[in-house]
């Protein structure tokens, strides 16, 4: 091979791995870019469902610790049926002022979060009345007020957890779209940088 042609295929291998180099560069660029994006959707959609499940949870428990202490079925866990409802209401509140502080939560998520807030404040104050009726002895009273005052504060409370699930599951599917249109993405360069390769 002549002196000019071996200049032509060292220049050839060149433009080649510098294309592979390029390519591969961009790859490594959109796999960053897509580790981000995911963890983007564990951050602001898995922790926050997550979130949002056990507060639900933990109010529901409450409601049943309540009935099940106005029913009398249980009294010798009465106090246990007490210290429940006091420490649910503590893990409640921390995962609350957690979200109301932090960034998971997009503005309209937040709000509606403040409304939760708002409304679980007025079953509280119910849930508090019913506990004291009931421990002052006025149990026919405590039955009323939680039959017929704490229910439409509970359902209230739960309608705009729904609300903020639904809002959550919206934001987090679009946060999903992204990222699979960013992996179909980074696979296309793959693709490309294979090809050029061979």
């Amino acid at each position: 091979i002549s002196r000019l042609g071996s200049k032509r295929v060292i220049q050839g291998f060149i433009g080649i791995f510098t294309v592979v180099f390029i390519v591969a560069g961009i790859g490594v660029l959109g796999l960053n870019k897509l580790s981000k994006s995911l963890n983007s959707v564990y951050k602001n959609s898995l922790i926050p469902e997550r979130d949002l499940a056990t507060i639900t949870k933990l109010q529901y428990d409450n409601r049943f610790h309540l009935e099940e202490l106005l029913t009398g079925l249980s009294a010798s866990k009465h106090s246990e049926l007490l210290t429940a409802i006091s420490s649910n209401n503590q893990k409640l509140d921390a995962i609350l002022d957690k979200h109301i502080n932090d960034d998971y939560f997009i503005p309209v998520e937040k709000e509606h979060l403040k409304q939760y807030q708002r409304v679980l404040k007025q079953y509280r104050i119910l849930e508090r009345k019913v506990i004291s009726l009931h421990e002052t002895g006025k149990t026919d009273s405590a039955n009323i007020v939680f039959k017929f005052q704490t229910y439409v504060p509970f359902s209230d409370a739960i309608k705009r957890l729904d609300k903020l699930e639904d809002e959550e599951l919206s934001t987090g599917a679009e946060e999903v779209k992204t990222t699979l249109e960013l992996a179909n993405q980074v696979r296309l360069l793959m693709y490309v940088a294979v090809f050029v390769a061979i």
